[in-house]
């Protein structure tokens, strides 16, 4: 208990105190309560100014504080997550088509939600017909759903079958073989008995129909035409040799006979054409001779001599007269007599 001094007239009923601490006017002086509020006062530190600023805030100003961040906090994880669904979680990933059949892709793309288009077909050395070789997007690629994967199909090996170009000349075979993005090569002559001159044999090398890549070159043989043929001199031969000769030439012969008082008989006397060129297979006409003509000679025996000579004339033959008995004009004997002699020999007639 502190105790009191007694009071002093002469002293004021207030003293000064230390800055924080209450001063109490003598009327409401207690003793009691002054020993509690002096204890209270050593018990309680200082304050700063801040502190004491601070200590005056009302508790619903920090209370509000943390409900803000809590929001802020809520807010960023609901713009996150917004953000993370419009850039990834609404994606999917584009199925893996190339290789697939066209049917078999499809199929997949639409099973993955995806809208098929065939986009293009194409010739590829590699993909088999009918297959799918690119696609767009490619296989893995984020898309969304619903969206439309575009697909290129293998046409497969581009190839072109050799038209037949026999007979065509040499333009109508180049426009052919560039409707079908191929070339025309080099185009050598060639004889033809069945061609004619100026239009395609055949290709070299290759068959009509045979399936050839674009662009590929095609050699062409041209006909010449029929080939020439020197015709073989065979006058005088014999009718065997006339044939072997003629035949060697790749021609034909036909044969004829005749008399022939110059040409011995079996030998050729004459062929058409005699000289010249003919071609393959045509005819080259020869005449064999069948020796001199003998032709009967005709019974002038008993006939007057000009009736003698007239009839011998006719036949072919040349009369000879003999006179035998002056003053006769009747044929007595002829040589040769009857028979058969050869045209433009003599008989001699005995009047």
């Amino acid at each position: 208990m502190v105790a009191l001094p007694a009071d002093d007239p002469a002293r004021p009923t207030t003293r000064p105190v230390a800055e924080n601490t209450v001063q109490w006017s003598s009327a409401e002086w207690d003793p009691a309560g002054a020993t509690a509020a002096a204890t209270a006062a050593r018990m309680t530190p200082a304050m700063s100014p801040k502190d004491y600023q601070d200590a005056k805030e009302p508790p619903s100003s920090s209370r509000r504080g943390r409900f803000l961040l809590v929001a802020a906090v809520l807010l960023a994880l609901v713009v996150a997550g917004g953000a993370y669904y419009f850039a990834v979680a609404r994606y999917t990933e584009a199925p893996v088509l190339v290789g697939q059949s066209e049917k078999e892709a499809k199929a997949e793309a639409v099973k993955a939600g995806f809208t098929f288009d065939v986009a293009e077909r194409r010739f590829s050395e590699t993909a088999l017909l009918g297959t799918v070789m690119e696609s767009d997007p490619d296989a893995g690629a984020k898309v969304l759903p619903g969206s439309t994967i575009e697909v290129v199909v293998s046409k497969g090996k581009e190839r072109y079958a050799i038209p037949n170009l026999r007979g065509k000349t040499v333009e109508q075979a180049r426009a052919a073989l560039s409707k079908l993005n191929l070339r025309l090569g080099e185009t050598p002559e060639k004889f033809s008995e069945k061609v004619p001159d100026g239009r395609v044999i055949q290709a070299v090398d290759v068959k009509v129909k045979q399936l050839v890549k674009r662009n590929t070159v095609i050699d062409l043989v041209i006909s010449k035409g029929r080939q020439p043929i020197d015709v073989p001199d065979v006058k005088g031969a014999t009718q065997a040799e006339a044939k072997t000769k003629i035949e060697g030439a790749d021609l034909k012969v036909a044969f004829t006979s005749a008399f022939s008082d110059t040409v011995d008989k079996g030998r050729v006397i004459s062929q058409d054409p005699g000289d010249g060129t003919l071609f393959r297979n045509d005819t080259v006409n020869v005449v064999i001779s069948k020796g001199p003509e003998n032709v009967p000679v005709p019974d002038v025996m008993g006939k007057e001599r000009n009736e003698a000579v007239r009839l011998l004339r006719a036949a072919g033959f040349v009369p000879r007269v003999r006179n035998v008995i002056p003053g006769s004009d009747q044929v007595r004997f002829q040589s040769p007599s009857g028979g058969k002699a050869k045209v433009g020999s003599d008989v001699t007639i005995y009047v």
